[in-house]
């Protein structure tokens, strides 16, 4: 029945949902923590860089403590807070991608079944539940201490493998959208 209704809705759905989505993701990468880790970093999240390990992401806490003022996040802090924000964003990009996949794949796809419908937005849920995944475990990693160590540095190994997950998943969610909005421009 769902499926359904998203049929009926229009094509400016689907571009409404792209365009703010692109929004939110921009907001999100600009402002707020990710916008004053960079500052004090110089450097990209260790989860947008890839191919980081515990030593690396201490590295990247340590060089992320540099407040200028008292009553400023510690590096650790700041970064948490960040992945704190990462996990509501998934809830905003993920319903976003939701939206555009299903409105570009789910409707080209909706004349052979909705097995491929379900497949393409099952995509965009593996996405979501990868990039929580990786929230958690460099939250835990990373984890409350007072000095520089991570409190669990074991844990970033399984987070450098979440995050590789997440971009295949991200790279397939674009082809699956992309090859959607093909098949529906070229019928």
């Amino acid at each position: 029945m769902a499926l359904q209704l998203i049929d009926q809705a229009p094509v400016w759905l689907t571009v409404a949902a792209a365009t703010l989505t692109a929004i939110v993701t921009a907001a999100f990468l600009m402002s707020g923590p990710v916008a004053i880790l960079a500052g004090r970093t110089g450097k990209k999240l260790p989860e947008v860089r890839g191919g980081y390990d515990a030593a690396s992401l201490k590295g990247y806490v340590a060089a992320a403590d540099r407040a200028t003022e008292d009553h400023e996040p510690t590096g650790r802090a700041l970064y948490r807070m960040e992945l704190h924000w990462d996990l509501i964003f998934v809830l905003l990009y993920g319903l976003g991608l939701v939206l555009v996949v299903d409105g570009t794949w789910g409707r080209a796809a909706a004349a052979d079944g909705s097995a491929w419908r379900i497949g393409g937005v099952a995509v965009v849920v593996s996405l979501m539940v990868l990039d929580w995944l990786e929230d958690g475990l460099l939250l835990s990693a990373v984890g409350c201490r007072s000095d520089d160590r991570l409190a669990h540095p074991g844990l970033v190994r399984w987070a450098r493998y979440s995050t590789r997950a997440k971009k295949i998943a991200l790279i397939l969610a674009g082809i699956v959208a992309l090859s959607g909005s093909i098949r529906i421009a070229i019928t």
